[in-house]
């Protein structure tokens, strides 16, 4: 697709290019024109200034032709009056030779200046029209060049354009094995940059030219990886079910699908397609480990024994695996191990903080308490808010005698309490049960009391009512007696009631 996108704009390029240079010699000729045009206006001017000119020697000539014949006409019309002397036909004649003479010489005068004039105005035009012929040739010129040049551009553009199609042409006729080859090549640059969503789409279309196990796994594994607003679990199934329906031994394939289920809770898919993979590949410690994970889960102990200690041999850089294989021999009962267990994954990495909960749990079910204490007070400098681990914590002071930090630890867990929810209410009583029991062991009635109310702040509890009344009749409170025996028998009577 990129390839078929670059010629695209190549060709896009070339035409906007064409279109820039056919835009350049229309407006050159259309200077050339204009200039022409102007020049052809300046010619015509001119000479109609030497019409005018000639127009004026005319009628200046016909003036004096005029007034020569005038002077012609006296003459030869002249009569003296009577009495006066008469002319003589000769005399007549040389008079009028000489009048002749003298106009004809003037008439000279003006010829000559007619001929200057004319031979100025004809120069200044003969120097125009050449100078219009030179510039009419040049622009000529100018324009065969360009026109020559166009030509050209041309030709280079056809052949551009001609070798652009063949290339189209060609990637358009590649066989589909290829075009897949090349979608695919795009989708494995698109996953390695973290586009997961760009490498799905190249996969789809890879595979519409060629489906193979190869490009349906990794279109699988990248739609996994997507974001959860594109990712779809019934394609990746789909898609993973069709290679191993292919290849009923696709390790790859087993392990997606089985990782695909897992995260959906579908734990007896997950166990199937996993058991699958590992009497496969008995030595794969990753899917060994993801085994393990399901059997704790379904809480089928010893299996999950087996396939982690397997799992912690072929892992053995991984804590978590130690670590759940402490968990399941602590649910097995077996706190020995599940301690070593702990320790094996603290050595890994230290501190880990599930593995440090874990054996301060099983130092305190094996009576180690001390150390139990530091492993706990250990976990919960990692994880203040811990409710469970405070708790605990709080347990073992009480077993050790340290009453009083064993109710400042509970009362610690009682802080990190939201109260938002159903069970934050639950764990409020529980806290406010085992404080006013240690209270009430110890003869402390009056702090009894004071956890039991403060129990009762947000649960109505049987057992906070029983440590009340038992605390109150120890003290002589009647009147505190009265009241937690009416609020049992409250409740008591909602009981029967429902």
């Amino acid at each position: 697709m990129k390839r078929t996108l670059q010629k695209n704009l190549i060709i896009v390029i070339l035409s906007v290019l064409l279109i820039l240079i056919c835009v350049f010699c229309v407006g050159i000729s259309m200077l050339i024109t204009s200039r022409n045009e102007k020049s052809l206006s300046d010619l015509h001017d001119v000479l109609k200034k030497q019409g005018d000119v000639l127009d004026e020697q005319r009628d200046l000539i016909s003036d004096q032709q005029k007034l020569l014949d005038d002077y012609t006409h006296a003459l030869t019309s002249f009569e003296m009056p009577t009495g006066t002397y008469v002319l003589s036909t000769e005399e007549r004649r040389l008079l009028l030779q000489g009048i002749r003479e003298e106009f004809g010489t003037r008439l000279e005068g003006i010829e000559h200046k007619l001929d200057t004039v004319n031979a100025h105005e004809i120069s200044h035009f003969e120097a125009t029209r050449n100078d219009l012929h030179h510039l009419a040739e040049e622009g000529t010129g100018h324009y065969q060049q360009l026109h020559r040049q166009i030509e050209l551009m041309n030709t280079d553009l056809n052949a551009h354009f001609d070798g652009l199609t063949s290339t189209i042409t060609a990637t358009e006729s590649l066989p589909e094995t290829l075009l897949a080859s090349e979608y695919r090549q795009f989708g494995d640059t698109s996953r390695d940059e973290g586009e997961y969503a760009d490498a799905v789409e190249y996969y789809r279309k890879s595979a519409g030219y060629q489906e193979t196990n190869e490009t349906l796994l990794r279109y699988a594994e990248s739609l996994y990886l997507a974001d959860p607003a594109v990712r779809k679990d019934a394609e990746i199934i789909q898609s993973l079910l069709t290679v191993l329906e292919r290849d009923p031994v696709h390790s790859e394939a087993l392990t997606l699908l089985g990782d695909v289920y897992l995260e959906q809770g579908n734990l007896n898919d997950a166990e199937m397609y996993y058991e699958r993979l590992v009497r496969l590949e008995p030595e794969n410690g990753a899917a060994r480990k993801r085994l393990g994970e399901i059997y704790l889960k379904i809480k089928e102990y010893e299996k999950a024994v087996g396939h982690l200690s397997r799992a912690g041999e072929l892992l053995p850089d991984d804590p978590v695996v130690p670590c759940e294989l402490g968990d399941a021999y602590f649910e097995l009962g077996d706190y020995e191990a599940a301690e070593s267990a702990y320790s094996h994954a603290l050595s890994v990495r230290y501190p880990y903080p599930p593995a440090l909960i874990g054996r301060g749990n099983s130092r305190s079910a094996l009576g180690l308490l001390d150390k139990a204490v530091e492993d706990i007070s250990a976990y919960i400098r990692l994880r203040p808010r811990d409710f469970h681990a405070l708790v605990e914590l709080g347990d073992v002071y009480e077993r050790m005698g340290m009453n009083a930090e064993a109710l400042k630890s509970w009362e610690k867990a009682r802080g990190v309490l939201s109260l938002n929810s159903e069970e934050d209410i639950l764990r409020w009583g529980d806290v406010s049960r085992r404080q006013a029991r240690l209270c009430l062991s110890h003869g402390d009635y009056r702090g009894t009391l004071f956890y039991v109310e403060k129990g009762l702040e947000l649960t109505q509890d049987r057992e906070l009512l029983a440590l009340g009344m038992t605390a109150a009749d120890k003290m002589g409170d009647e009147d505190s007696h009265r009241k937690y025996s009416r609020r049992m028998g409250a409740l008591e009577e909602q009981g029967m009631a429902e």
